[in-house]
């Protein structure tokens, strides 16, 4: 009986699956689309609640996904992340759109990216539901339909990899036989472990959900005070950045070499949830691919042997050994190997530079940006890449540098095999090179000890020659030598350029190409702006002073003893001089700030007199005597200011009746 992938050619062994993926996949638009209205309607009616005149049957969607989020849910988003593992490795290799039609690749071009737009469309609004329902501001009513529609998509899934032996819609691994189920759970093994994660995340979401209605029918004691009136912006490692801010600067003792190269945790910096879950898709594309080519590639090569030595009328047409045969195929799984653990390793660098960067744009250090400008409407448009171009280089990272590294040993295991040809080799190049190399070592023995001047107390050698008739002499003769090095010079270059070049090619947190053309270099640029943007929504001293400002606005004023009884609001009389004296406390210890003020009309500038040098005003015995305050010349006003600012622990308040208008305005314009 034929099934949905056909039947096996080798044995006759017919695969069933109790459930089609590629149709599951088409048909969880379905309740997909059912989630997100329902999501969309309840975050219309809480903004009905702020206040928005509008009807009942308002819909606007939720936010799925803050990547900017450095607190909560990051590892959570990057579990539903990984759910989407296998379907990223599918887009990457054109399998999810042969779902719709299986002679895709006959149809014409425009057809087949149209046919893309519309599954990468699909894949979005299948896997929208994991992530609207985990931000959903209703927490009971979203941990309820996320638990539901992620214990689905559990279900099939293991149904699927157990029963089944072939990708997403297609059959190309079923001639494994009974290895194939094998195979096939091994490599979709990180989707199923992330939607069981995914389950257990939503099922702890409504055990909390539930207390925390409890919590709110108690009472106003222990459910309505723990309401919070807005999104809290300042978290404890913002406030720790703060705090080493204003506090002295640390002194990092010295390491040892081994403890500088590893990577030490900082309290004041998390990473943002976009950098986490972008790190987490990436390692688990790198493991399945790394699993099917390992696996796939040699039963690949196994057919290539078999069609290699091929007879035809019992005489072999190519007749390659077998050693080379088992060189090539332990190099293949040797260099995938490495590949990954060098790669693995680079997504580790990725995030210790990524935080370096971070805690120096913080600082405000922008010197190790290269030197040209961008929009914001750039920067924007450049960082929704970065996640995915990210994925995809090292994708192809991995692809290119297995292949290098396997002809690299595939060359070497030819020298070793032919010594013959080695030998002749070595005969034309190694008296050339002996040569070169005496030849520069001898020049800069004679730049070491002759050309320049002796240090003294152990120090580094001046730049100042001792003998300079030698040094001209000598530069002379070797300008017609170094011609003949500088063509050899010119391929170490090269061949260094090209190794550099392709082990860095997946890390796009720096460039490869030279300073001054960072600008061609598009998956650097894409990292650039992504950093900008992050710093500009992460700043702990921004995020700060905005939860400080929340505070204070919301929070109403107290005044006094009687703060616990009833709130008193200062009068405006009363505030306006308050504010006025700060005003020129902070003119008279940052007198910088005065030409920096908008709405102060620039004129000459007002030499201060020195601190400790100020006249002393007898004729006003007290603070609290201002009738004098404002009369005189400006330099007059602010020594009495500062005199006053000396005598007084604490600022006092100016009431309206000891100032004028005049005095007001002459007080501002200081």
């Amino acid at each position: 009986m034929e099934t949905m992938y056909g039947r096996n050619g080798t044995n006759g062994t017919e695969y069933h699956c109790l459930i089609r993926d590629d149709l599951f996949q088409h048909f969880s638009l379905i309740p997909a689309v059912i989630i997100i209205a329902i999501l969309s309607w309840i975050e219309g009616r809480n903004q009905q609640r702020t206040g928005t005149k509008c009807s009942r049957l308002r819909f606007s969607l939720p936010v799925p996904v803050d990547f900017f989020d450095t607190h909560s849910n990051r590892w959570s988003y990057a579990v539903a992340f990984g759910v989407t593992t296998t379907a990223c490795i599918s887009l990457f290799t054109d399998a999810y759109s042969s779902n719709y039609l299986p002679y895709l690749h006959d149809w014409p071009l425009w057809s087949q990216l149209l046919i893309a737009i519309v599954s990468v469309f699909e894949l979005g609004v299948n896997y929208y539901p994991f992530f609207a329902c985990m931000s959903c501001k209703v927490k009971l009513v979203g941990a309820i339909l996320g638990f539901l529609y992620s214990a689905t998509w559990f279900s099939v899934k293991v149904v699927f990899e157990v029963n089944c032996a072939g990708p997403i819609g297609q059959g190309a691994f079923q001639f494994l036989g009974a290895n194939g189920n094998v195979f096939n759970i091994i490599v979709r093994l990180p989707t199923v472990v992330c939607l069981f994660l995914l389950v257990a995340k939503f099922a702890i979401m409504i055990e909390g959900a539930i207390e925390e209605q409890v919590r709110l029918r108690k009472g106003p004691q222990q459910g309505i005070q723990g309401i919070k009136r807005h999104k809290k912006l300042m978290h404890f490692h913002h406030a720790l950045h703060v705090k080493r801010l204003l506090g002295k600067p640390q002194e990092t003792p010295e390491l040892p070499w081994y403890r500088k190269i590893w990577y030490r945790p900082d309290p004041a910096f998390r990473f943002s949830a976009r950098v986490i879950t972008t790190v987490v898709v990436t390692f688990l594309c790198l493991y399945e691919v790394m699993v099917i080519d390992l696996f796939f590639g040699n039963l690949l090569w196994n057919d290539v042997r078999n069609m290699v030595n091929a007879t035809i009328n019992h005489t072999v047409v190519v007749d390659i050994d077998e050693d080379f045969w088992g060189v090539f195929i332990t190099s293949w799984n040797f260099t995938g190997i490495f590949t990954g653990f060098i790669l693995f390793l680079y997504l580790l660098r990725i995030l210790a530079c990524y935080r370096k960067h971070m805690q120096r744009l913080y600082k405000g250090d922008y010197k190790w940006l290269p030197d040209f400008k961008q929009s914001s409407s750039w920067h924007v448009f450049q960082s929704l890449k970065y996640s995915g171009a990210q994925i995809a280089y090292m994708i192809w990272g991995y692809i290119i540098i297995q292949v290098i590294l396997m002809v690299l040993i595939l060359i070497f295991y030819v020298l070793v095999k032919n010594p013959d040809f080695v030998l002749s080799s070595l005969e034309v190049s190694l008296p050339p090179m002996v040569v070169s190399i005496a030849v520069l070592l001898v020049q800069w023995l004679l730049g070491k000890f002759v050309f320049l001047q002796k240090s003294k107390d152990e120090e580094e050698q001046p730049l100042a020659f001792e003998h300079f008739k030698a040094y001209q002499n000598f530069a002379y003769f070797m300008f017609f030598f170094n011609i003949i090095v500088g063509f050899f010079f010119c391929f170490s270059r090269v061949i260094i350029s090209l190794i550099f070049g392709v082990l860095l090619l997946s890390r796009i947190d720096r460039t490869v190409l030279m300073e001054g053309f960072e600008q061609s270099d598009i998956g650097y640029l894409f990292y650039l702006s992504m950093v900008r943007i992050e710093v500009a929504h992460t700043h702990p001293v921004l995020l700060s002073f905005c939860q400080l400002l929340l505070d204070t606005t919301i929070t109403p004023k107290r005044n006094g003893r009687y703060s616990s009884y009833v709130t008193v609001q200062r009068p405006l009389y009363e505030t306006k001089p308050r504010w006025r004296w700060h005003l020129a406390y902070t003119l008279l210890r940052n007198p910088q700030l005065k030409e920096l003020r908008k709405k102060v009309t620039k004129r000459e500038d007002v030499q201060l007199i020195n601190p400790t040098d100020r006249a002393t005003y007898e004729d006003i015995d007290s603070i609290e005597d201002t009738e004098n305050l404002f009369v005189g010349s400006n330099d007059e006003v602010l020594r009495k200011l500062s005199f006053y600012s000396e005598r007084s622990d604490s600022m006092p308040v100016v009431t309206r009746r000891q100032t004028t208008d005049q005095d007001d305005v002459k007080l501002l314009s200081l």
